[in-house]
């Protein structure tokens, strides 16, 4: 969506809102200036101007003062930008613009045109004002060492991911893996569903419903040692730090780490059982038992205790 404003032959079209992340130089598209009938060598300045960011064109950062591009570039502070020159080549730098807020701050953008035949859009009523939301970088809780019975699918319900300021239409990744034990997970969003490496994507909302829908099984090892990772990233490039949990497999119901036919069959029912329950809010289908066989097919083979 935008807004538009129009004086004489110049036309200013701005976005109606735009978002940033903290401590990132995320583009603010939808700037553009038209003139309706522009005369041979006309050209124009545009001032932009936050209360709080660090605004840039082309790549550059901190107060640039230069000619890049055809597009005399001063601002003298971090918070304002000017651009002068001709009308195509101002959209072209206005196309680059890019804003970086320190902090999750309320901002707004707002934006001055004038031409050099006389028409402009200084004033208070022709002024086009941008609200701007920052969202800060994701924080993932839940990270304490986990354990689980040896070759039983577990319902871990341990991660949850928060950000501050986090927007209705921002997307997340959460990228986990382990090098030994199986992950599961089937709510909507979720590829390697079945294998030691799951993606989950989807907003800040789903992504914490296919979390709350991790199973992990959990294995021996010879040394012990075995790691769970899991990091989280934001649309806007912000993410958690690598995270590493170390996973425990405690060998319930087996011998030397085995687990009977009878128990795997038990826990894989479980985990269909609690499938099918979940409702359509979590993304699931219903789910068979058999559906879910997939899951570890060696149990079913496991030696008999």
């Amino acid at each position: 969506m935008s807004q538009t404003v129009s004086n004489g032959n110049l036309t200013v079209t701005a976005p109606d809102t735009a978002a940033d992340g903290v401590g990132q130089n995320n583009p603010v598209r939808g700037y553009r200036i038209a003139i309706a009938d522009p005369v041979k060598g006309e050209t124009v300045q545009a001032v932009i101007m936050t209360n709080n960011g660090d605004l840039d064109v082309f790549g550059q950062s901190g107060s640039y003062t230069g000619v890049l591009n055809g597009v005399t570039i001063t601002g003298g502070r971090p918070t304002c930008i000017t651009l002068t020159g001709s009308v195509g080549a101002v959209n072209r730098a206005l196309q680059t613009l890019t804003n970086d807020e320190s902090s999750v701050v309320s901002d707004e953008l707002w934006i001055n045109v004038s031409d050099s035949e006389g028409d402009n859009t200084n004033s208070s009523a022709d002024t086009l004002w941008t609200p701007l939301s920052t969202a800060a970088a994701p924080v993932l809780s839940g990270v304490a060492p986990l354990s689980g019975p040896s070759g039983m699918p577990t319902l871990l319900h341990a991660f949850k991911v928060s950000e501050l300021g986090a927007l209705s239409n921002e997307s997340f990744t959460a990228t986990i893996s382990d090098g030994f034990t199986e992950l599961t997970d089937t709510v909507r969003g979720v590829t390697g569903s079945g294998s030691t490496s799951l993606t989950l994507r989807g907003t800040l909302s789903l992504i914490n419903t296919q979390l709350k829908h991790l199973y992990a099984t959990f294995v021996d090892t010879p040394a012990g040692d075995d790691r769970m990772t899991i990091t989280v990233t934001d649309s806007f490039g912000n993410s958690t730090a690598h995270r590493t949990v170390k996973m425990v497999a405690l060998g319930a119901g087996s011998a030397g780490g085995r687990v009977s036919s009878a128990a795997a069959i038990s826990g894989v029912a479980q985990i269909a059982s609690a499938m099918a329950s979940m409702g359509a809010e979590s993304g699931l289908a219903p789910t068979s038992f058999a559906a879910v066989q997939h899951i570890s097919p060696r149990f079913l083979s496991a030696p008999h205790v």
